[in-house]
């Protein structure tokens, strides 16, 4: 069985490794840029495969981030090295034993943390390429407060469905009611600096905007490892 955090760094690898696929304006956008982070997914899933046991799957998904990694350029490979990504990503899922519910969280948890570092990555590219236009950055941000938006709406729902569980968390003033707190705190705060970065943005302040960024990025990071942790170590999903 995996480890809390390996369920974790599992989510943050898968994120990041699709982050690519779903770039807004992917025409205006260097390709070094679009490898970054394809490279740091491929460095995270080295560590994943570390932390995880060496079974047949965890190996798989390995491999196929090096793939993806090493022949980006080459669309037939790197459609098969996605398909066995998510072949491998599945057998993982299928392994955890989850419900419906856990799959949705866990793939919106998947693309949080992959969008929210790559929009951050994304607003630091600006530096050294000073001429790409703005409207990628303001497209790409308005594609991250989406996924928050759409995180908050399913853990509004995962609430109403488990309030007698936190009732009984209240009531016991288990330490856990603090990391349930703390979830619902970060949650709620990363929209609200990703809306700060977009108004940066829009108004072509670069580095304002990417400082609010790495803010978002951070934010995102303890949000995401609590919730994984209260879900597969106390059977909490939110």
């Amino acid at each position: 069985m995996s480890s809390w955090f390996s369920i974790f760094l599992f989510t943050f690898t898968l994120g990041t490794l699709i982050y690519p696929l779903i770039l807004i304006n992917k025409k205006d956008i260097t390709e070094n840029f679009i490898r970054t982070p394809i490279y740091v997914g491929l460095f995270l899933s080295l560590i994943y495969l570390m932390i995880a046991d060496k079974s047949p799957q965890n190996i798989t998904f390995f491999l196929s981030a090096l793939l993806i990694s090493f022949f980006w350029n080459q669309s037939i490979i790197k459609i098969i090295g996605y398909l066995v990504l998510f072949g491998a990503s599945g057998v993982i899922l299928y392994k955890l034993n989850p419900n419906f519910k856990d799959v949705i969280k866990l793939g919106l948890s998947s693309l949080v943390n992959g969008c929210a570092l790559g929009t951050m990555l994304l607003g630091h590219s600006y530096l050294s390429n000073k001429l790409m236009s703005f409207t990628v950055l303001i497209n790409n941000t308005k594609l991250l407060l989406l996924f928050f938006i759409l995180n908050i709406l399913f853990s509004l729902f995962l609430i109403s469905t488990q309030l007698p569980v936190f009732k009984e968390f209240y009531d016991s003033s288990d330490l856990v009611l603090a990391f349930i707190v703390l979830r619902f705190a970060t949650e709620v705060i990363s929209p609200f600096l990703t809306l700060m970065a977009l108004k940066c943005a829009k108004l072509h302040s670069n580095q304002s905007a990417t400082g609010i960024l790495y803010s978002v990025c951070t934010v995102v990071l303890i949000s995401e490892i609590t919730n994984i942790y209260l879900h597969f170590s106390r059977g909490i999903l939110v």
